[in-house]
C-alpha cells in the first residue's frame, strides 16, 4: 500500500466575526473562521521530543488514554508518573465540569471525581513538558464553566510567571464527542479579553465513535483544530477522513490502541496522522509492566514505517 505524507498545524488564530461557508451553516460557528492552514506542523516547536516517520520531519506524538485513577489525587499522579517516564507524549485526563465549582476527572458524568485542580497543580505534571489532552465528557452549556476550568490552568505558572500549560513549548488540546456547542463555548470565550493570552496555545479537537456522521469541512469551518477518529471506524473511512484533514490542514489522533493491535491498524492507515492514543491501565504497577513498552513500541513502529 502506498502511504503518503503531509505536514500540518494548528495556527495561531484571532477568531473575529465573518461568515463561514453558508454550506457549513451549523449555528455555533456561523460566526467563526478557520484557525488552520494547509502545510504547517502540528507539534513544531514543542519541548516533548516526539517520533517522526521516517520520510518526513512530522511530529507523532503517542497519547496515554485515561492516564488517571478514579477518586484518587495521589494514585492518578503517580500514574501520571509511570506514564511519562515511560515515554508518553501526551497526558489524557476526562473531566467533568458541569459543576462549575470543582471540576473533576472522571470517566463518567457525576459529581464525585479526583479534583482536576490538585493534578494540574502538582509538578509532577506542572513542570512537565508533555501536552494536556483534555476530553470534556459532558456537554457544556455554560460558558461560566469554561471560564473557570480555563482560570484553573491559567493559574498554574513557572517561578518566571510562564503559564505551565499554554506556551511556545507546551499547549492544551480540549475534545469533546458530542455535537458543537461545547467547543464552541471553549472557542468563544477563548476570543475574550481575559484569555487572549492563551488563546494560541489551546487547541479544540472533536473525537468521532463508529456510526457517527463526520463532517470534516464543518470542523474546520467552526475554527476547531483536530480530529479524532476511533480505530474501530475502519482504515478505508478514516484514510478518507485524513485525506480531508490534509488538504484542510487539520490535525488528526487515531484511539484506542493496545499491544494486541497497534501493528494491524497502524500499518492500514495512512501516516499523516498526528497522534495515536495508547490503552493505558489505571495503576502505576500495570503501566510499569504492560505500557512501557507499549510506547516504546508504537513510537518503533513509527520511527520505521
Amino acid at each position: 500500500m502506498i502511504k503518503t505524507s503531509r505536514i500540518i498545524l494548528g495556527v495561531v488564530a484571532v477568531f473575529s466575526l465573518q461568515a463561514c461557508n453558508q454550506e457549513h451553516k451549523e449555528l455555533s460557528c456561523i460566526d467563526a473562521v478557520p484557525a488552520v492552514e494547509q502545510g504547517n506542523v502540528f507539534f513544531s516547536g514543542l519541548a516533548q521530543p516526539f517520533s517522526a516517520f521516517n520520510y518526513s520531519n512530522n511530529p507523532v506524538g503517542i497519547s496515554c488514554h485515561n492516564c488517571y485513577v478514579e477518586n484518587s489525587s495521589d494514585e492518578t499522579l503517580a500514574v501520571i508518573d509511570t506514564a511519562i517516564k515511560s515515554g508518553a507524549d501526551i497526558i489524557e485526563l476526562d473531566v467533568v465540569i458541569s459543576n462549575a465549582e470543582q471540576p473533576i476527572i472522571s470517566h463518567d458524568i457525576t459529581t464525585s471525581g479526583t479534583l482536576f485542580a490538585e493534578v494540574v497543580a502538582n509538578p509532577i505534571l506542572k513542570q512537565a513538558d508533555q501536552i494536556l489532552y483534555i476530553e470534556l465528557k459532558d456537554d457544556i452549556t455554560s460558558e461560566a464553566s469554561v471560564r473557570h476550568l480555563l482560570t484553573l490552568l491559567k493559574q498554574q505558572q513557572s517561578s518566571t510567571g510562564e503559564y505551565s500549560y499554554f506556551n511556545s513549548t507546551r499547549f492544551t488540546v480540549i475534545r469533546h464527542a458530542d455535537g458543537y456547542e461545547t467547543l464552541s463555548n471553549v472557542r468563544d470565550v477563548l476570543a475574550e479579553a481575559e484569555f487572549l493570552a492563551i488563546q494560541p496555545f489551546v487547541k479544540l479537537s472533536r473525537i468521532y465513535f463508529p456510526n457517527k456522521s463526520v463532517d470534516v469541512e464543518q470542523l474546520y469551518q467552526c475554527g476547531y483544530h483536530m480530529v479524532e477518529f476511533d480505530y474501530r471506524i475502519g482504515a478505508k473511512d478514516i484514510n478518507s477522513y485524513l485525506a480531508q484533514t490534509t488538504t484542510l490542514g487539520l490535525a488528526s489522533n487515531v484511539f484506542t490502541l493496545d499491544n494486541n493491535n497497534f501493528e494491524l491498524v497502524l500499518a492500514d492507515i495512512d501516516n499523516v496522522y498526528d497522534s495515536i492514543t495508547v490503552e493505558a491501565k489505571l495503576k502505576a504497577s500495570s503501566i510499569a509492566n504492560k505500557t512501557t513498552s507499549l510506547f516504546t513500541k508504537v513510537k518503533a513502529f513509527i520511527t520505521n514505517n
